[in-house]
């Protein structure tokens, strides 16, 4: 069974089509799944999935709840060029982060704070 918001944004379209979009990855009543299958739906690589949850060790609902715009957006660059290098001296390359799923991860981010104020909770599905 899943949660279904209705949420109204006549003055953008695309917004609201985003919103529910990462409102069709979460259920509120199905066992939980691995937040890097969450995140490789709404459009992050399996590796740049990879780095946020195990490399950022963002892997609970709480952790993500937290982050706020700019957070992601320093998320993202983070994933996209960490620096530094290897023990073999080669640059580490970074994972590509599009655009979509930016806005999609802070749209998640903001569905995630707004049910913990609403007293809800909410699985990765």
């Amino acid at each position: 069974q899943h949660t279904c918001f209705a949420f109204s944004f006549e003055s953008n379209l695309l917004f609201s089509r985003s919103f529910l979009l990462v409102l069709s990855f979460f259920s509120t009543m199905a066992a939980p799944l691995p937040w890097h299958n969450a995140l490789t739906r709404m459009g992050c690589s399996a590796e740049a999935a990879l780095a946020i949850t195990n490399d950022q060790g963002l892997d609970t609902a709480n952790e993500f709840a937290i982050l706020s715009d700019v957070e992601v957006v320093n998320l993202c660059k983070v994933i996209g060029c960490p620096g530094g290098a290897d023990n073999a001296g080669a640059p580490i390359v970074g994972h590509v982060v599009s655009l979509r799923t930016e806005n999609n991860l802070k749209l998640m981010c903001f569905l995630l704070r707004y049910t913990k104020f609403i007293s809800r909770t909410i699985t990765a599905a």
